[in-house]
């Protein structure tokens, strides 16, 4: 042993370390992350029987909705319309803010009987902001801002350009909330009423390790 130098040594140690790092079962793991999904639902005015809701409700109406008949409509994918789908992913106690909409154009009438294109003034669609945070096993808190806007378009349509004429009815809600769920479920956040449908905002979030 006496003849082995130190260098030798520490080449031997180093071969070793390398060896156990390339074999080691308990690679580093990163912080785990929350993936959030919204989907934004329609639900027409001829399936409102099944939600055990009026046809005769309105867009400014409080109505209250028996869950079980909701998740039975919810079921049924000739009774809903997916409107927006947004996926986000984030770590815990990160915040992340996604604008997902549109603005819907349609036509307005000149002094000279003549048609005009506009543009609704404000956004139809979702504005998210959630912070998801971990608070125990396979438990997930989040902190929910969301700005829901639906639109009416007026009945009368032009032939040409497929437009509606006139401004559209516009129905919004604003909601801040806090809700806690397990890995995978999913629950309600919000829902707004327009004359002929109602659109429901269903938040699902689960946890994954990258």
């Amino acid at each position: 042993m006496k003849n082995v130098s130190k260098l030798t040594i520490l080449i031997l140690l180093f071969v070793v370390y390398v060896s156990h790092a390339k074999t080691s079962p308990n690679p580093i793991k990163y912080p785990p992350k929350v993936v959030v999904e919204v989907n934004t639902v329609k639900v027409r005015k001829s399936v409102f029987s099944k939600l055990g809701v009026s046809n005769e409700v309105g867009p400014q109406s409080e109505v209250t909705i028996l869950f079980p008949n909701l998740l039975y409509v919810l079921s049924d994918p000739n009774a809903i319309e997916i409107v927006y789908t947004v996926k986000i992913k984030a770590t815990s106690g990160e915040t992340k803010k996604v604008n997902r909409g549109k603005k819907i154009k349609y036509l307005v009438k000149t002094d000279k009987d003549d048609f005009e294109q506009k543009e609704t003034p404000m956004p139809v669609g979702v504005i998210l902001e959630v912070t998801p945070t971990l608070s125990g096993h396979q438990k997930i808190s989040i902190d929910v801002k969301l700005e829901h806007y639906a639109a009416t378009p007026p009945k009368m349509i032009d032939k040409q350009s497929s437009l509606p004429i006139g401004e559209p009815m516009i129905s919004s809600k604003s909601i801040r909330s806090s809700v806690e769920i397990s890995s995978g479920d999913t629950t309600i956040i919000g829902r707004v009423s327009t004359i002929d449908s109602m659109e429901f905002t269903l938040l699902r979030a689960y946890i994954i390790s990258e």
